[in-house]
């Protein structure tokens, strides 16, 4: 169970989710453990349960996966728990409720050396809920703090997610060039930790830039990585509101400009030579991240 709990975050991100259910299920029906264990198991699976839409049961998890980490006086896990309820309301329509959530924890969780990556995940929901409320000059101030911070530590998972950030906001104040420049930095952080799930949202940020660019055919190669990525991660799109909304001002651009047939055809040709091939053409070869 304590190795399922470890590995189900990444096996998640990475395009496992499948597994990750499976082996977190087995692990916590079968095993008794300590609470702080059974915490972070009933953690990792709630965000396997985030990830296919199932917020009713996300929320149960995190609900128990609180509980346990109480009972174990689990600083990380508190803060986890915070965190998996942070995505529940932002794929809801409620970032007042995701900041609260994890506001309330970082308040009452001290920093520690054991409580940083909790902490971390904490901070960079509270991004996503500061966008999602419209707050963008904060958002981007945490964004950019975050990301400096994150920088300084060598973290990459979290600091892609400020770029990401950083991409919404700039598109929602018309500034479509810093958008692909913040989303492809943010799509070479993904791809060099091979978070597959953080690629296939990326691409779908970075073809709405695009889009809005008037790079239109990039923009649906774009679109059609991102398709091939939701496919092989066995899961539907997902994303906050904010995120639906840019990919609707991309659909709108590529047929308004390209018409179905092109589109089609564009969207064929990204879909046989693979989201690989087009994230060589849209970012160039892996090198290492700034």
């Amino acid at each position: 169970m304590e190795m399922c709990g470890l590995l189900g975050f990444f096996w998640s991100c990475c395009g496992y989710l499948q597994v990750a259910g499976e082996y977190l299920e087995v692990a916590l029906a079968r095993c008794a453990a300590p609470a702080r264990i059974r915490a972070r198991a009933l953690w990792a699976l709630g965000i396997t349960r985030v990830l296919i839409g199932d917020s009713a049961g996300a929320h149960t998890l995190a609900e128990l996966a609180a509980r346990q980490a109480e009972r174990g006086e689990d600083i990380d896990g508190m803060l986890r728990s915070a965190y998996l309820s942070s995505p529940i309301h932002l794929l809801a329509g409620r970032p007042r409720a995701a900041q609260s959530a994890v506001d309330a924890a970082l308040a009452r969780s001290p920093r520690t050396p054991k409580s940083e990556a909790g902490r971390l995940l904490c901070r960079t929901a509270r991004v996503f809920a500061l966008t999602g409320q419209g707050h963008l000059d904060r958002a981007r101030a945490d964004a950019e703090e975050l990301r400096a911070e994150c920088i300084g530590r060598g973290e990459r998972w979290a600091r892609s997610y400020t770029y990401y950030q950083l991409a919404v906001i700039a598109l929602l104040q018309d500034q479509a060039a810093a958008a692909s420049t913040h989303a492809r930095s943010m799509l070479r952080g993904k791809r060099s930790i091979g978070d597959r799930y953080g690629l296939a949202l990326g691409l779908d940020l970075l073809a709405a830039a695009l889009a809005v660019e008037g790079a239109i055919e990039q923009a649906a190669a774009a679109r059609a990585a991102a398709e091939v990525l939701w496919s092989s991660v066995g899961q539907p799109e997902r994303g906050t509101p904010d995120a639906r909304h840019m990919q609707a001002r991309y659909e709108r651009a590529a047929h308004a400009v390209l018409g179905q047939e092109r589109h089609e055809e564009l969207m064929a040709r990204s879909v046989a030579i693979g989201s690989e091939g087009v994230l060589q053409d849209l970012l160039g070869p892996v090198s290492e991240v700034n």
